[in-house]
């Protein structure tokens, strides 16, 4: 089974691999902007930042929207979405109804 760790890496390639403009603004940050973070961290959240707002624009939550770019990339996320919706059923009080 595919874990939500492999999906957000393999979201987070696609959607770089779509956007080399992206990626170059990523690779030239610098320490002097990181806000008491590591370069590495910065650079996640720079990326994240960005995948977040994609999702956004599309009418997605980033954790959709990669679940989205990493099935379009090949994976199989079948059972991520399973987990997830009886989570949400569990949540509701609705989870004998699945």
């Amino acid at each position: 089974m595919v874990t939500r760790d492999q999906v957000s890496l393999i979201a987070q390639a696609a959607f770089l691999a779509e956007r080399p403009r992206l990626k170059v603004e990523i690779d030239t940050l610098s320490e002097d902007e990181t806000c008491g973070n590591t370069l590495e961290e910065y650079k996640f959240d720079y990326l994240q930042r960005e995948l977040t707002e994609e999702a956004n624009r599309q009418g997605l939550s980033s954790w959709d929207y990669q679940l989205q770019l990493a099935e379009d990339e090949g994976l199989d996320v079948s059972a991520l979405r399973a987990g997830d919706k009886r989570a949400v059923a569990k949540a509701l009080g609705i989870d004998s109804l699945l």
